[in-house]
């Protein structure tokens, strides 16, 4: 996890995932943990947000 952005379509397919978890009472632990990027500057992670504005179509994934 990098301190760069949030809400992309990787974070939402990973928030999916640790929710299906908790459909059949599983006992769930995160480890989060902070690093420093490699490399500093503009990226190109992070701009994947279109599913936002398309949620009717997405929100059966989640």
């Amino acid at each position: 996890m990098q301190d760069l952005y949030v809400g992309d379509i990787g974070d939402y397919g990973k928030y999916g995932l640790l929710r299906e978890f908790n459909i059949y009472n599983l006992t769930l632990a995160v480890n989060w943990y902070k690093v420093v990027p490699k490399k500093l500057g503009i990226q190109d992670d992070g701009k994947y947000t279109n599913y936002l504005l398309k949620s009717d179509l997405y929100r059966h994934y989640d």
